[in-house]
């Protein structure tokens, strides 16, 4: 058995560990990041899962809310002008809705251009769009502030939000679902359906209360800021990460799979491997460890926090991805105008369709008609595919425990659920009858063998509920990313605040680190 002692011992390379570590190696602390698999990024990857040469996003493939942390609007730790960290830039539609009566809309960066789109549906919606969008972008610095900093306590961030009307305004958004404002917002049926889709993207049903603030995120946010494709795949993302922790002395270990926690006098002192390896924390130590799963790796854990955790709600349903390498490009059943399009809604026109089968996998049932949505990242980033050819990222909402099965049997409803899906998405795409070259398929059961931290192939490592926001994820005794009990051990992943997608999650706790240990936060952070 071997043992090396850093200040900072860093469990789990994925996004969000990967962040933190960083901001404490920029501080000029030496730390060490410890994963299990042969190599990092966690939910953060890019591999060639079907041929050789075609890059896969087998997660995250829209690195975009990220943008509005202060690590890249600011570029605090060099990702972009250091590290090699570069976003696709276009002024292609970001994102939109292909719908079946051959009709779309496109969403845009520049408001004017998608209001513009709006208007040739519905001109009163157009306008309503417009005062809605820019009501959304005055919070966005407000939101950026709450979403990229230790979370506040739930009652004072209320109480401030009370002290303005603008502040009342916001709060009613936490309390009313998305439906209820789209439907009482908008009149045109595919604007409520582009909308409605959107916002079930945080995997939460748009029906819910609270849920209409993820509306209010999301326009806020769409109109501020650029397309979120990274050059090369979301890999290079994570990979920058890599190489900012390396610059500053520390190291990232992968195979190394940690098992088992230590602790002396209620304080954090190592983390052991399955291989005896011994990594020793002179200053604390953080793990990519969802608070539910701490008992298998800390002896004597108190039971009634891990009893606490788990009653924590996940999200309402979870995604199947299929991955293509195709031997051309994807053709839109649409005008050619749709073709360029980053992120394609398939949808229909009656949005009661479409609140129905939100409405069925939310009750744990397979989806009995088509919602699915695509990307043709390598129309953007060449550089994903072979000349000449191309990738397809196509997803469908799913439960991630189908009614009746286990989440294991997810291993023989795949294949059947691809050739599904990939049938559904003919009526949107003009050629991809004879296209396919590979296919590779992610169900939420293979989701969570990939990461322990989506539990049941919960993507957002817990649900999005107005109640498990802030200081309420998961749960209050967790919420600052300390472990009660036990000094100087922190927990970083999507189940913590601000939570799933890559939101660079991992800033927030180092800051809480630093705070705690009270360190110079100048020597990383450009704002706090």
């Amino acid at each position: 058995m071997g043992s090396q002692t850093y200040d900072f011992v860093v469990v789990g390379a994925g996004s969000n560990t990967l962040t933190a570590a960083a901001y404490l190696a920029t501080a000029g602390n030496s730390v060490c990041v410890l994963e299990r698999k042969d190599y990092w990024g966690g939910g953060c990857v890019t591999r060639e899962a079907t041929l050789p040469g075609f890059k896969h996003d087998l997660h995250a493939t829209n690195v975009f809310l990220v943008k509005a942390n202060p690590l890249i609007r600011c570029d605090e730790l060099g990702l972009l002008s250091r590290f090699g960290l570069k976003y696709v830039e276009t002024d292609d539609p970001y994102h939109g809705s292909l719908f079946d009566d051959g009709t779309g809309i496109r969403t845009y960066t520049d408001l004017e251009r998608t209001c513009g789109e709006i208007a040739k549906i519905n001109l009163a919606d157009s306008k309503a769009y417009r005062i809605f969008a820019q009501r959304a972008a005055k919070y966005v610095d407000l939101l950026s502030w709450g979403m990229f900093s230790p979370p506040s306590n739930p009652a004072t961030f209320l109480e401030i939000l009370n002290q303005s009307d603008e502040g009342r305004y916001l709060l009613g958004f936490m309390r009313a679902s998305a439906w209820q404002v789209i439907s009482e917002t908008f009149q045109d049926q595919r604007l409520q359906t582009h909308l409605y889709k959107m916002c079930g993207e945080m995997m939460v049903s748009p029906e819910k209360p609270g849920t209409a603030f993820a509306l209010v995120l999301i326009l806020g946010f769409s109109h501020r800021f650029t397309s979120g494709f990274v050059q090369g795949g979301s890999q290079k993302f994570s990979d920058a990460l890599v190489a900012c922790i390396e610059h500053h002395g520390g190291k990232v270990f992968t195979g190394q799979d940690v098992t088992c926690l230590r602790t002396a006098n209620g304080k954090i002192t190592a983390a052991e491997t399955a291989g005896g390896e011994v990594f020793e924390a002179k200053q604390a130590l953080i793990a990519g460890i969802a608070p539910w799963r701490l008992e298998k790796f800390i002896d004597g854990f108190d039971p009634g926090l891990t009893a606490a955790a788990q009653k924590a709600l996940p999200s309402d349903f979870g995604v199947f991805l299929s991955s293509y390498a195709l031997n051309e490009p994807v053709q839109p059943r649409y005008p050619v105008e749709y073709s360029r399009m980053q992120i394609n809604q398939c949808c229909h026109t009656d949005v009661s369709k479409v609140r129905k089968m939100f409405a069925e996998v939310t009750a744990g049932d397979m989806p009995s008609d088509y919602f699915a949505n695509f990307i043709c990242a390598s129309i953007h980033d060449p550089s994903r595919a072979p000349a000449g050819k191309a990738t397809l990222y196509l997803y469908h909402m799913v439960p991630m425990i189908p009614r009746g099965r286990r989440s294991e049997d997810w291993s023989e409803l795949a294949e059947p659920f691809g050739e599904w899906l990939l049938k559904g998405a003919n009526a949107y795409i003009d050629n991809l009858e004879g296209n396919v070259l590979g296919v590779h398929h992610e169900s939420p059961y293979e989701m969570e063998i990939c990461s322990p931290s989506f539990r049941n192939g919960d993507v957002m490592g817990l649900g999005t509920f107005a109640d498990q926001f802030l200081g309420g994820r998961p749960t209050s005794e967790f919420a600052q990313y300390r472990v009660p009990g036990i000094e100087r051990l922190y927990l970083c992943g999507p189940f913590m605040h601000p939570g799933g997608g890559v939101t660079g999650g991992g800033r927030a706790v180092a800051m809480r680190v630093m705070q705690d240990l009270e360190m110079d936060l100048d020597k990383a952070f450009a704002t706090y």
